[in-house]
C-alpha cells in the first residue's frame, strides 16, 4: 500500500512541477507582425496581416515551445493598394464575408521547423513552417516577459482555399502558387 501511495505522489508531485514551468503567452500585435509575399508574371505583391491573436505555450525550465496557436483577420490584409485589399477580401481569394479568419494551430514542434493545421475557409489542411526561438526577453513598454520568435514558410494558395487565377493572352497563370509568410511573433504573459 506504502508503494502504491508513492507511486500516486510521485506522479501527482512531478506532473505538478511540470506545469508550474509551462506559461502562455499571449501574442502582442504592438511587438509582433504578419507579412506575406505572393510571386507573380511580373514580380511580387506583398502586404500584412494587421489583426491577429494567438498564444504560444512555453516550457520555461527547458526553453522549449510546447504550442503555437494564431487567429488571423483576413479582413484587415493590408497591400497599401485599396483596389487589391478589395480583391484579396473577394469570393475569388480569402472570401472574408463568408469566412474572416485562417486559424493555425501547431500540431508536431521539432528542432526548427513546426507541423501547423491550418484551417482556411472550412478546410482543414497540415503545412509545415519553419521557426527560430529568439528565446526570452522584457518588453521595454510593459516590463513584462516576453518570448521571441521567428516563423517563415511557403504555403500553397490552394491549402489557403484559394484557386482564382489571372491568365494572359497565351493561357499562362499570372499569379504564383505559393504565399510566402513570415510571423514576426513577440508574445508576453
Amino acid at each position: 500500500m506504502k508503494k502504491i501511495n508513492l507511486i500516486i505522489f510521485i506522479f501527482l508531485f512531478g506532473a505538478h512541477i511540470h506545469i508550474a514551468h509551462a506559461e502562455v503567452y499571449r501574442i502582442n500585435s504592438a511587438v509582433s507582425e504578419i507579412s506575406f509575399k505572393l510571386d507573380h508574371v511580373v514580380g511580387f505583391s506583398s502586404g500584412f496581416v494587421r489583426d491577429y491573436s494567438g498564444t504560444v505555450d512555453v516550457d520555461e525550465k527547458q526553453d522549449v515551445i510546447k504550442s503555437i496557436v494564431l487567429e488571423l483577420d483576413m479582413n484587415s490584409v493590408d497591400t497599401f493598394n485599396e483596389d487589391r485589399d478589395r480583391l484579396l477580401k473577394s469570393e475569388d481569394f480569402f472570401n472574408v464575408q463568408s469566412y474572416p479568419k485562417i486559424v493555425l494551430n501547431s500540431k508536431k514542434i521539432a528542432k526548427d521547423k513546426i507541423q501547423f493545421e491550418i484551417d482556411a475557409k472550412g478546410k482543414k489542411q497540415s503545412v509545415e513552417f519553419e521557426y527560430h526561438f529568439l528565446g526570452f526577453n522584457n518588453d521595454g513598454k510593459t516590463a513584462k516577459r516576453k518570448v521571441v520568435i521567428v516563423l517563415t514558410g511557403d504555403v500553397s494558395r490552394n491549402v489557403l482555399g484559394v484557386t482564382h487565377n489571372v491568365q494572359d493572352e497565351n493561357g499562362k497563370n499570372l499569379l504564383g502558387d505559393n504565399l510566402n509568410l513570415i510571423f514576426d511573433i513577440g508574445a508576453v504573459k
